[in-house]
């Protein structure tokens, strides 16, 4: 399988559900568009963990991003 964008720390904001109720796309801190949850992992950013829940939304810009 490999490893995934899903098993990031920063997937964190997932925002699209298939069918069957999985997400399948997460906005990621480090990206300027919303990224798929299953695409292979391909940045340098990447880091093994449970997402963090309360990941900035990129789109916010009235909070500072840490």
């Amino acid at each position: 399988k490999g490893v995934l964008c899903r098993d990031c720390i920063h997937s964190g904001n997932r925002i699209e559900r298939d069918m069957n109720g999985e997400f399948f796309m997460c906005w990621c801190r480090f990206e300027e568009w919303a990224q798929f949850l299953r695409r292979p992992h391909v940045c340098n950013h990447y880091q093994v963990g449970e997402p963090i829940k309360d990941e900035p939304d990129p789109w916010d810009h009235h909070k500072p991003r840490q």
